[in-house]
């Protein structure tokens, strides 16, 4: 019979081997970050986004400013890899572009636009709920927007008011880890704009991480911990002093 010490000396190298693939899991599933090497988008031989880096954790409300035309809806998209981009690297969450998780590790529509206009609300819940493999109930994103009289109207008859609640509808129900956004705030009404601040803060909270494109200084200080600014396809700047963007922006941008 072997002995307990050579049964243990045998075993000893799979049991660390898989103890390691554990935490491996538990570490991309618990611990949330954007990271981004030397990424360079171009638009024929002009480079949007120039060698740029950057590196968000959770719980983090970071809001991209810049004027407009000057990349920061492309930075969007090619972080969400919908644009030929080139990078050392790209990771949310620990998975690359490469992975079968990528995909769903965030969230991002550039706009109501990209909404299926011959769809509804529901349509689109149910949708993004399954390929996001979701836990959130579609009733609870609908009473917590008020969007139960319009759920069923396709979005091609929807006001753009609608469009946006529909749009952050989609981001609510997909419980992504990362959610990037692009002007959220465009085409809504004070009240809707209070609600979808205190939504972005109950999910930082929550430890997700949010980066969203604004022009809104005022708004941009009442919810965000941290500012990006953008210049010449890199971050020129990267505050964390609410009171100092203002300033900031005059001094990159003029005006």
């Amino acid at each position: 019979m072997k002995s307990f010490e050579s049964i243990i000396t045998r075993i000893r190298p799979r049991f660390h081997y898989y103890m390691a693939r554990i935490a491996e899991r538990v570490e991309k599933e618990d611990f949330m970050s954007v990271l981004i090497e030397n990424m360079t988008i171009k638009r024929g031989r002009k480079k949007i986004i120039d060698g740029l880096g950057l590196s968000i954790m959770d719980g983090e409300i970071v809001a991209l400013v810049a004027p407009n035309g000057t990349g920061k809806t492309t930075l969007l998209n090619g972080i969400a890899h919908l644009l030929p981009v080139t990078y050392r690297k790209l990771e949310i969450n620990s998975f690359s572009p490469h992975s079968l998780n990528f995909n769903r590790s965030f969230f991002y529509l550039e706009s109501s636009n990209n909404l299926f206009e011959h769809l509804t609300i529901l349509d689109h819940l149910l949708l993004i709920k399954k390929n996001w493999q979701s836990k959130i109930a579609i009733d609870e994103v609908i009473s917590l927007l008020k969007i139960h009289k319009y759920q069923t109207l396709p979005i091609k008859k929807m006001s753009l008011g609608m469009k946006q609640h529909a749009l952050l509808a989609t981001y609510l129900i997909s419980d992504a880890p990362v959610l990037l956004f692009d002007e959220p705030l465009n085409g809504l009404d004070p009240g809707s704009i209070e609600l979808t601040n205190t939504i972005i803060q109950n999910l930082a909270y929550k430890k997700k991480i949010i980066l969203f494109s604004s022009h809104d200084i005022a708004n941009i200080q009442a919810i965000c911990n941290r500012v990006l600014f953008l210049k010449n396809g890199k971050i020129a700047r990267d505050t964390k002093n609410m009171n100092e963007i203002l300033a900031l922006y005059k001094q990159l941008y003029g005006g």
